[in-house]
């Protein structure tokens, strides 16, 4: 899963938002979504979860706001 967690000014945690998601074996793939920052956001920071055993990482990371 990648996951968007989202901080106020002072770096407290004001929300969590899911990306994507992929299960199984997998080639690389686009892990693609939008979400929408909560008031009050001024940073924020993404993570990558795995469960279970194998590798996983993230290449050419990019974001963008909304149009």
């Amino acid at each position: 899963a990648v996951t968007l967690q989202c901080f106020d000014a002072d770096w407290k945690m004001i929300g969590i938002e899911q990306v994507g998601y992929l299960q199984g074996t997998t080639d690389w793939q686009q892990v693609k979504g939008t979400v929408t920052l909560p008031p009050g956001t001024a940073n924020f920071m993404t993570n990558l979860y795995l469960s279970g055993s194998g590798k996983a990482w993230l290449d050419d990371v990019t974001f963008s706001p909304a149009k």
